[in-house]
């Protein structure tokens, strides 16, 4: 008697047909993950670029206020009109080109208001809002002193 030995390598059809269905099930699963970790990492990145502007912003204020000799008078005068800090009559920001990309689209807006709250005391709030909308992306607040009054 002769033993036949059938031995079977490989996959069926209805295997293959059921591993093809089993990927297209959880292939859009795992592709709108991707993009929505993307879209998150993008949000971040956002974030810290404008608080890194702000910061910077910040320290340019600052280091010209030290500069500054009285508000309203003197040398270098600082004032404040409809929320808009001057510094010799010029805006402190400005505010127009400030924040653009390399390629000269703007990427958000900046709203700054100051007040004189004391002698030698500026508050201020700006906020930072992404171009053409009124999506606010942060709010850097404070207040500073001015040492030569």
């Amino acid at each position: 008697m002769r033993r036949i030995n059938k031995c079977k390598k490989g996959f069926t059809l209805v295997e293959l047909m059921l591993a093809i269905a089993i990927m297209m099930l959880v292939m859009p699963c795992v592709i709108l993950l991707l993009i929505s970790i993307a879209e998150a990492n993008r949000s971040v990145f956002k974030k810290n670029d404008v608080v890194d502007y702000a910061y910077a912003n910040r320290l340019a204020i600052e280091s010209r206020i030290i500069n500054a000799q009285s508000i309203g008078s003197g040398d270098h005068s600082i004032s404040v009109s409809n929320g808009i800090f001057t510094y010799d009559g010029n805006p402190l920001i400005d505010v127009e080109t400030y924040f653009s990309h390399p390629n000269g689209t703007q990427t958000w807006d900046v709203n700054p208001r100051f007040i004189i709250s004391g002698v030698g005391v500026v508050d201020y709030i700006i906020e930072y809002r992404e171009h053409g909308t009124t999506h606010i992306l942060y709010t850097d607040e404070g207040s500073f002193y001015i040492p030569h009054m």
